[in-house]
């Protein structure tokens, strides 16, 4: 099958962890904070340069203005504002989440000695893609790294932020705006670290849709590493059960994903991605296991929508940017 139809097939692999929150300044503890950063004045010096690289613009309020979209302008600040707490953000972790999050880094540093199995091993992809089988299950494994042109902080903020612009407008895109039926949204948030998330998506016919319930968990492991973990839960791990998409045909699938972050210089972080997706129903393993390649893509987008933008096409006949163009051309090809 040509490999473009066969990443088509498996497009709902591609990502579990989206949000369609109504209200994009979630991240904010006030609206006087939310007031101050879009004023400008709170940015975090060091922070900022960074997370405004990916998109060409200079430092400061001038440069998102001029050069991002709105809704990439929103995002960008609830990341910084999420940066600028991390710094000084000391938690206790539970048992169980320290347990979770022990397995977690077992499976980053392959503590089982598992065989992982190359994909794409005649490809010219620059993160590379392996498998590779637990003994106890039929659903494969899937792992792939590279490096992206951002600070792990931003990084780690950015695949947390389940309220974004970008996760909403991409589950819309893929799902249709009806949110009873097809929703996306953070049903409980336990910690500053630790959140539940619930998402309902079409499969290709004649599947019925799946939705998604699981937990995810961060943490700081030193000054330049961090690591967010998923896994699914049930209802009743949530304080006040859960309210179920009405799309007709509703099966429960099961996603485990865990994300490592390395600074490695400068703006620059080794992400490396594991995740394992159980669709159930009547679909067999062998034929799920083929989404195994598409499902860790998400590296790849990584480095895509943080790689520097060269903005020539902006250009207004050399005597300055074109903002309505630059509004009207966003980064869609380059979500999560």
């Amino acid at each position: 099958m040509p490999k473009k139809q066969k990443k088509k097939r498996n497009s709902f692999f591609f990502s579990m962890n989206e949000s369609t929150a109504d209200d994009p300044d979630e991240f904010y503890d006030s609206d006087e904070e939310m007031k101050v950063n879009n004023q400008g004045d709170a940015y975090s010096p060091a922070f900022s340069s960074d997370v405004l690289a990916h998109s060409g613009a200079v430092e400061g309020k001038q440069g998102i203005d001029k050069f991002v979209t709105k809704y990439e302008r929103d995002d960008c600040l609830q990341r910084m504002s999420f940066e600028s707490k991390l710094r000084t953000y000391l938690a206790e972790y539970s048992e169980f989440e320290s347990g979770f999050l022990d397995f977690c880094l077992r499976m980053i540093e392959n503590d089982d000695c598992d065989d992982w199995q190359q994909m794409n091993a005649d490809d010219t992809e620059s993160c590379p893609k392996f498998k590779m089988f637990k003994k106890d299950s039929k659903f494969a494994w899937g792992i792939s790294y590279g490096v992206v042109q951002t600070n792990p902080e931003d990084l780690l903020a950015w695949y947390y932020a389940f309220s974004s612009n970008q996760n909403t407008l991409k589950h819309k895109d893929q799902n249709g705006d009806d949110p009873s039926a097809f929703p996306s949204r953070t049903e409980e948030e336990f910690s500053p670290h630790h959140h539940i998330i619930y998402s309902c998506r079409k499969m290709p016919f004649p599947l019925s849709p799946r939705d998604f319930l699981h937990r995810g968990v961060w943490k700081k492991l030193d000054e330049d590493t961090f690591m967010l973990g998923y896994k699914y839960c049930e209802d009743n791990d949530l304080t006040e059960g859960l309210v179920r998409a009405s799309a007709r045909g509703v099966v429960r699938a099961e996603f485990q994903g865990i994300y490592y972050f390395e600074r490695t210089k400068a703006n620059h972080t080794k992400l490396t991605y594991i995740a394992k997706a159980d669709v159930k129903g009547m679909i067999p393993s062998a034929i799920a296991n083929t989404g195994v390649s598409g499902m860790i893509e998400t590296v790849n987008r990584a480095q895509a929508y943080f790689a520097p933008q060269e903005w020539e096409d902006c250009q207004d006949g050399g005597t300055g940017k074109d903002e309505s163009k630059c509004e009207e051309t966003p980064r869609d090809g380059n979500r999560k």
